[in-house]
């Protein structure tokens, strides 16, 4: 199955960059998958690490991540057994 890597924003040249790499059948779906996980992972991290009183809060909007934020593709991932 592809492995899609995504490169979201630049902290080079800005405040902010996010790279991910999703494995899926199509563009598409690697897409949606990211879209579907990525808020929830940085805020609950996030959540256990701060102190009272504190927050951390990273705006994204994961409907803006597209197939043109793909940069490479692995045509074929091995996943190895266990």
């Amino acid at each position: 199955m592809p492995s899609y890597h995504f490169d979201c924003g630049n902290s080079s040249k800005g405040p902010i960059g996010l790279c991910a790499r999703i494995t899926a059948p199509t563009q598409k779906k690697a897409v949606a998958i990211l879209q579907d996980r990525i808020s929830d992972q940085l805020n609950a991290d996030w959540e256990n690490a701060c102190e009272e009183g504190e927050y951390i809060q990273v705006y994204i909007s994961p409907e803006n991540i597209t197939v043109r934020h793909i940069d490479e593709v692995d045509e074929e991932v091995g996943i190895a057994a266990e």
